[in-house]
């Protein structure tokens, strides 16, 4: 009797420990959050201060407005990189609702959402590149504003496919209004540059940028949405050797290639490299 009693006790114990630690793994992730948001507050008014001085050194000495004005560069960089630190960081987008649709006749309703981008390890590579080049061909007046899809960020929670916004930060499973880019070739890289451009638009107090035409897209699986991607990229941007493995076993759902993707970026190692391992006897 007394040991059944003491298995119960332990238990409760046991199940009371869990909830407590759960409790803390919230409190510092919170405090990680909270202190991210002080760390940008205090990069502003860092700015600020610096703009005060530089506006009341205007009519100083050269040397002295320069230094001002280096002082009001560090400050904007500074401010810059607390924001790219920033936990799930939203844009503001432009949706597109398809409210009737016949042979003849589309028709589509919009409004401005403020939502969270996410992307996994199956996403296609923005390049530094790309970044730069994008953040002046959303600005220019002849780019075309194509449609940009995103999905619901359910299909990868319930895949337990770690999901990170666009600061690089992990979102936690189950996070509302989180939406994943449905890669294409004109399309994927367009997301870190406008992310890009109006944290700049923020430091300068410029006005931000709505990403227009954006359309939600439903997919019943992982799979679907893996076939979907690999067949409307086929003749635009290729998918570089890791994103082809990575498209693949998302729209194979088999294990082969969903290990050749895995060891890849385990290891940081070619496709190639792996698949001959693989081919020479070796276990992945």
């Amino acid at each position: 009797m007394n040991e059944l009693v003491n298995v119960k006790a332990e238990k409760i114990n046991n199940e009371i420990e869990s909830l407590n630690q759960n409790e803390i793994m919230e409190e510092v992730k919170m405090t990680t959050a909270e202190t991210k948001l002080q760390a940008v507050e205090e990069a502003r008014q860092n700015l600020m201060k610096a703009k005060s001085v530089l506006e009341a050194n205007k009519d100083a000495e050269a040397n002295i407005k320069k230094s001002a004005l280096v002082n009001v560069g560090k400050a904007e960089t500074a401010y810059l990189e607390a924001l790219k630190k920033v936990e799930l960081p939203t844009a503001k987008v432009e949706l597109w609702n398809e409210s009737k649709n016949t042979n003849k006749q589309v028709v589509f309703t919009k409004e401005e959402k403020e939502i969270i981008i996410a992307t996994s390890v199956y996403s296609m590579a923005v390049s530094k590149v790309n970044l730069e080049c994008g953040k002046d061909l959303i600005t220019n007046e002849h780019f075309d504003k194509v449609p940009l899809y995103i999905t619901e960020a359910a299909l990868f929670y319930n895949a337990d496919i770690e999901l990170k916004d666009l600061n690089g930060n992990i979102v936690p499973k189950g996070t509302p209004n989180v939406y994943v880019p449905v890669d294409t070739a004109n399309g994927y890289w367009q997301w870190a540059s406008y992310h890009e451009h109006n944290l700049n638009a923020i430091v300068k107090d410029d006005t931000k940028l709505t990403i227009e035409n954006v359309r939600i897209k439903k997919f019943d699986s992982l799979q679907e949405f893996g076939k979907y991607r690999g067949v409307n990229n086929v003749l635009s941007r290729g998918f570089n050797g890791l994103e082809k493995a990575g498209n693949a076993a998302l729209a194979t759902q088999q294990e082969f290639f969903n290990r050749v993707f895995q060891k890849a970026l385990e290891l940081k190692a070619n496709i190639s490299v792996i698949t001959k391992y693989y081919n020479f006897g070796k276990t992945l």
